[in-house]
């Protein structure tokens, strides 16, 4: 190669090789640089759990509602007008089947779910009044309702759910109160208190008060 083609290529490799260099530095400058590593995480500190799960979760479960006794099923004012009428000692006859209603279909639905019975007794008379509460839901509730309407129980109070009914008969006159007490706030916390009074017709007045006293228990 002759000199002048000689010092032409040098020239032109002088004048090529900035601008090479310049476009691999901007290259190099516009390539995305990987991610640093998340630093280690404190033991306790947002750690991320541990795979698999374990499945079914469990779901810690809520006591339910507390059942008077025989002790307080009743207000101070209702076992005071019980003791006025001659009624002995409660018995807690939750076990033994005595309820607080006679109608057969009623008394299933007792059986069936939570409830307490308490029986007092009136030894010279022979009288028998009989409180039972029972923790229901919504399908024993519209039970009850339907059979006691079928079976003639009045409403006495339309806006509550308070139904009174009277039995006379050949040789037996009976009452039977019976209050659905609706909270519809909780499952679970809605209650039926029936009472059934074998003699007189004190059934409402002890079937109020035992709902009084279930509210004040629940509250």
């Amino acid at each position: 190669m002759d000199r002048p083609r000689i010092a032409a290529a040098l020239i032109a490799a002088v004048l090529i090789a900035p601008s090479i260099a310049m476009s691999a530095t901007a290259a190099h400058a516009y390539t995305p640089q990987p991610w640093a590593p998340d630093p280690p995480v404190l033991p306790g500190h947002f750690a991320t759990p541990q795979f698999p799960w374990t499945f079914p979760i469990v779901v810690p479960s809520v006591p339910p509602p507390v059942l008077p006794t025989c002790a307080s099923i009743q207000t101070p004012a209702g076992l005071a007008l019980l003791a006025e009428q001659g009624m002995g000692v409660p018995v807690d006859t939750t076990a033994s089947g005595v309820r607080g209603t006679s109608i057969p279909a009623l008394v299933s639905v007792i059986t069936a779910n939570r409830s307490v019975s308490c029986t007092w007794t009136n030894k010279r008379t022979g009288r028998v009044i009989t409180t039972t509460v029972t923790q229901i839901g919504v399908a024993e509730r519209d039970v009850v309702d339907a059979t006691l309407l079928a079976a003639g129980y009045p409403h006495s109070e339309p806006a509550g759910d308070f139904y009174n009914y009277q039995h006379t008969g050949k040789g037996s006159r009976y009452m039977e109160s019976h209050l659905l007490a609706l909270d519809g706030q909780q499952v679970g916390e809605d209650f039926w208190v029936a009472t059934h009074d074998s003699e007189l017709d004190w059934a409402g007045a002890y079937t109020q008060s035992a709902d009084e006293a279930v509210w004040l228990l629940k509250n």
